[in-house]
C-alpha cells in the first residue's frame, strides 16, 4: 500500500457559514483521513479567512495551508502557502511552499516545493466543463517534487493515481459534496487508500490461532483489508482472534472487519463489520456503531443493491458469487461476468454510488475482467488459504490488480 499517499481537501471559494465549514475542517483533520486542508478563498476578505482559521482548533493549524492572504500563515503558525497564477510569489518567511501546476512541464520548476498539485486529472466536479476528457498523466520518475493530483478526484480513483506515480490526491468538489454525510465521505477515503480495497481476505479458521496464522500470511503478501469470518465460533473465540490479529493489522496499516458481530466490533476496536443478508440490518448496525466504523453488505442481485442503497447505511458491497465456491455453505446463484456487467450498468443508471468487491470463486485471472466490468476489488478466502504459499498467492492478486487499475465508472 502507498502508506505515504497524502489526501488534501481544498475549500470551496465562498462560504456562507464559517462555523459549519470550520467544524467540517476540524472533523476531517481529527479523523486522520485528511492530511492537509488548503484554504482557498480568492474572493473573501482577510478578516473572513482569519475568522475561519480562528474557529479551527489551534492543534490543527499546522495542517492548514493558504492559497492567498499569506500574512495569516505567520500569524497563526500554519503549515505553509500554495503559490499559483494569482499569488505567484511566496513570502520569504513561509514555512513550506507548494505550487499549482497545470502541465507536466511546469513540474520542472518545483524543485524547492514540498509538493505540487497537477490539474486537471479528470473532468472537474466543482467546475462543470473544466478538464473535459482529462485523464491523469503519468508522473515522471524524475519529477522535481512529489505530485498531488487535483481535478475530478474521488476516493475510488486513488488506486489509479498511485499506480501512475502520484504522491497523493486533492479533492474540492467530492470532499464537500452533500450527497452523503461527512462521516461517510471520510470512511470512503479510509477504505480507498491505495492498496486497501483491492483485496479483502476472508478468514476461514475455526480457532483464534488458525485465524492469526492466516492473517499473518496475507499481511506478509501485502493484503491490507481483512475480514474475520467465524460463523460457528463463540463471541469469546472471536474476541480472542481479534485480540491476536488487530495488532498485526495496525502495524501493517490494514483494516480489520468482523463478519456479523456488531457488538464485538464496537467492543474490540475493529474497523467495521460485514453484514450478510440474514444478519442485522445495516441501518440498525449504524445506530450501534456510529459514524466511525465501516459497514459492508452482501448482495446477490441489483434488487438487493437497491434496498441496501436506500437505507444509506452501507459503505461498500460484497457482490457475488462469481462462480461456485465450496467456502460458502448456502451459495446464491452464480453471476458470471455478464451478471456483474448487468449489475454495474443498472447501478450507473440508478445513480448508485457504492464501491463493490466481487466475491465467490475468484482467482487472480479474474481480477482484470472484474475490474473492467466495474468492480473496485475482490474478496478471497479459500484460493489463498489452500495455496502452498499463501503470502505469494496474495501477492499475485495484488499484482493482477495493479495491472488492471481503471477509473471508477459506476456514476
Amino acid at each position: 500500500m502507498a502508506a505515504d499517499f497524502k489526501v488534501v481537501a481544498i475549500t470551496a471559494p465562498e462560504c456562507a457559514d464559517l462555523a459549519r465549514e470550520a467544524a467540517d475542517i476540524t472533523a476531517m483533520l481529527a479523523s486522520g483521513e485528511v492530511d492537509f486542508v488548503h484554504i482557498r478563498k480568492p474572493e473573501e476578505p482577510a478578516e473572513r479567512v482569519r475568522r475561519l482559521i480562528e474557529l479551527v482548533p489551534e492543534a490543527y493549524h499546522g495542517r492548514l495551508r493558504l492559497h492567498g492572504h499569506f500574512e495569516l500563515t505567520e500569524e497563526f503558525g500554519l503549515a505553509g502557502v500554495q503559490v499559483n497564477s494569482r499569488c505567484p510569489e511566496a513570502p520569504q518567511w513561509a514555512r513550506t511552499v507548494t505550487r499549482s501546476c497545470h502541465s507536466v512541464e511546469e513540474l520542472a520548476g518545483c524543485g524547492t516545493m514540498e509538493y505540487a498539485t497537477l490539474s486537471p486529472a479528470y473532468p472537474s466536479i466543482s467546475k462543470p466543463g473544466y478538464g473535459t476528457g482529462a485523464s491523469p498523466a503519468e508522473v515522471p520518475a524524475d519529477a522535481a517534487c512529489p505530485v498531488i493530483a487535483l481535478g475530478g478526484v474521488t476516493p475510488e480513483r486513488f488506486g489509479e493515481l498511485a499506480a501512475k506515480g502520484y504522491a497523493g490526491a486533492a479533492m474540492l468538489g467530492r470532499i464537500w459534496a452533500d450527497d452523503m454525510p461527512l462521516g461517510a465521505r471520510l470512511r470512503r477515503i479510509r477504505m480507498m487508500r491505495p492498496g486497501r480495497f483491492a483485496l479483502q481476505y476472508i478468514t476461514d479458521g475455526a480457532t483464534a490461532a488458525e485465524v492469526e496464522r492466516e492473517v499473518a500470511a496475507v499481511l506478509e503478501g501485502g493484503c491490507r483489508w481483512v475480514q474475520i469470518r467465524m460463523k460457528d465460533a463463540s463471541d469469546a473465540v472471536v474476541a480472542d482472534a481479534v485480540e491476536r490479529v488487530l495488532p498485526l493489522c495496525r502495524r501493517a496499516g490494514a483494516l480489520l472487519l468482523l463478519d456479523d458481530r456488531v457488538d464485538l466490533c464496537a467492543a474490540t476496536g475493529a474497523d467495521g463489520v460485514h453484514l450478510g443478508k440474514g444478519d442485522m440490518a445495516p441501518a440498525e448496525a449504524r445506530k450501534i456503531l456510529g459514524e466511525g466504523k465501516i459497514i459492508g453488505s452482501t448482495a446477490n442481485s441489483f434488487a438487493d443493491i437497491g434496498k441496501i442503497a436506500d437505507a444509506r447505511a452501507t459503505d461498500y458491497l460484497g457482490v457475488g458469487p462469481l462462480r461456485f465456491t465450496t467456502t460458502k455453505k448456502r451459495l446464491a446463484p452464480t453471476l458470471g461476468l455478464d451478471g456483474y456487467r448487468e449489475i454495474f450498468a443498472s447501478m450507473a443508471a440508478g445513480g448508485i454510488d457504492l464501491p463493490v468487491v466481487a466475491i465467490g470463486g475468484v482467482t487472480p485471472a479474474d481480477v482484470e475482467p472484474l475490474r473492467r466490468a466495474g468492480a473496485q476489488g475482490v474478496a478471497v478466502s479459500g484460493d489463498i488459504r489452500r495455496a502452498p504459499y499463501p503470502a505469494g498467492r496474495t501477492s499475485e492478486y495484488l499484482s493482477a490488480d495493479a495491472r488492471a487499475v481503471r477509473p471508477y465508472t459506476h456514476k
